[in-house]
């Protein structure tokens, strides 16, 4: 049974891109269509949204979160299992300021910046100890002060304000942990982003880009070699935004 979950998936994964393209072109040629639906679903005033492997949150601006989307590992967080083409609320959630969508997981930090996760945690990517899904929100264990998110396939990032960086999950190359750990060598960070499996990106406040991860595309600083541990992007100076792909990364 597993298996032909993981094989059903998995053959989800290059169809992703595509419908991400066709959903991005109509949303600028008929932009109508998104707001009409959102508010159809009684979610005005969006001011945020995230989309993951087979689902999408949606962050009001009354700190609620909403869902809609595959629903199989519970990461609508309506406490459910069934798959909705309308907006669900997130249960139990409140005073919400920023999402982030998973693969098969969601992830919301609060105003407090404290840290709640739902969903798939096959891979402890839920950050609060166990391996077991959860289809209600459960907080990430260990973790304050927080004012940045991120999450990847089966593994997750968040900032703290004091600009360090912690990690959870599991990605083979950097870490395999079901609570946050702290990644050594990195302060001063101002940014996170991760997508995929294994790659990460980090903005520091003086304006450099560093990665570490897979890297067999290269990651940016000259090499193609495996690297757990961050390192500079060679070139990259004034940098204010950076954003992760699948096995690639950009910055502004």
């Amino acid at each position: 049974m597993n298996i032909i979950k993981k094989h059903r998936k998995s053959s989800k994964i290059r169809y992703i891109a595509k419908f991400i393209s066709i959903f991005l072109i109509l949303s600028l040629l008929m932009g109508n269509i998104f707001i009409v639906t959102v508010n159809a679903a009684n979610t005005a005033n969006v001011i945020q949204i995230s989309a993951g492997g087979s689902h999408t949150l949606i962050l009001k601006s009354d700190g609620t979160v909403w869902a809609f989307g595959d629903n199989y590992y519970g990461e609508l967080g309506d406490g459910m299992k069934n798959n909705n083409i309308t907006c669900v609320q997130v249960a139990g959630l409140i005073d919400v300021t920023a999402i982030s969508a998973g693969y098969d997981f969601s992830m919301a930090l609060k105003s407090d910046g404290t840290v709640l996760a739902w969903g798939d945690n096959s891979k402890g990517q839920l950050g609060d100890g166990t391996k077991t899904n959860k289809s209600t929100p459960v907080q990430v264990a260990g973790l304050s002060s927080v004012t940045a998110i991120s999450t990847g396939k089966y593994h997750s990032m968040a900032l703290k304000s004091d600009g360090t960086i912690w990690t959870w999950g599991s990605d083979i190359y950097v870490v395999n942990s079901p609570t946050p750990m702290q990644m050594t060598g990195l302060t001063g960070m101002t940014a996170i982003s991760t997508l995929g499996d294994t790659y990460y990106m980090a903005l520091k406040s003086d304006g450099t880009v560093w990665t570490w991860g897979y890297n067999i595309y290269g990651f940016g600083d000259g090499t193609t070699t495996i690297s757990s541990k961050p390192v500079q992007v060679t070139g990259l100076t004034g940098v204010t935004a950076i954003s992760a792909g699948y096995d690639f990364g950009m910055a502004l």
